[in-house]
């Protein structure tokens, strides 16, 4: 970024919000505060304009309440709804992950496909053939699924897969 750009740019609250929660993440992954910064700002920028183009941008913080309440008058929402509970979805699921700041949702499903593309691409490393690679990628995401479900830190997510 130039030196104009930055003296011009200033932060959203989500954004600070967002540089606060993760940016330790971004650092623990490229180790450099520098190239962790750079990166953090490069997904802003994704994901802002994902939300922008995709009209999600608009939603209210607690659409999840929202989808809730219309659930009985709304049968998108119903319809919507019913097929996430018969996934095991709560309406607490639902409050949290809806009722979050659409940039916030997009920057866990960023760090999600990073860590997705990196167990896939570490399994292949180590020899795995692409549908066995495929197989440890699913295995990996039902067990965070299983363990962000019942609230068990992500730092036993290691722990999953040794079954």
């Amino acid at each position: 970024m130039s030196i104009f750009k930055k003296l011009l740019y200033r932060k959203t609250t989500i954004e600070k919000e967002l540089e606060e929660k993760y940016l330790p993440l971004f650092v623990s992954i490229f180790q450099s505060i520098s190239e962790a910064k750079k990166n953090f700002r490069n997904v802003i920028k994704i994901i802002e304009k994902e939300s922008r183009d995709q009209g999600t941008h608009k939603y209210p913080e607690n659409f999840g309440d929202i989808l809730l309440e219309r659930e009985s008058t709304d049968d998108n929402a119903k319809k919507m709804l019913s097929q996430k509970r018969r996934e095991g979805v709560t309406d607490a699921d639902i409050r949290r992950w809806w009722n979050m700041h659409d940039l916030e949702k997009r920057m866990l499903e960023k760090i999600d496909e990073t860590g997705r593309y990196a167990t896939f691409e570490q399994a292949m490393d180590e020899g795995l053939n692409e549908d066995k690679a495929a197989n440890i990628v699913r295995k990996n995401i039902q067990c965070m699924v299983i363990l962000t479900t019942i609230s068990i830190p992500a730092v036993k997510i290691g722990h999953c897969h040794q079954n």
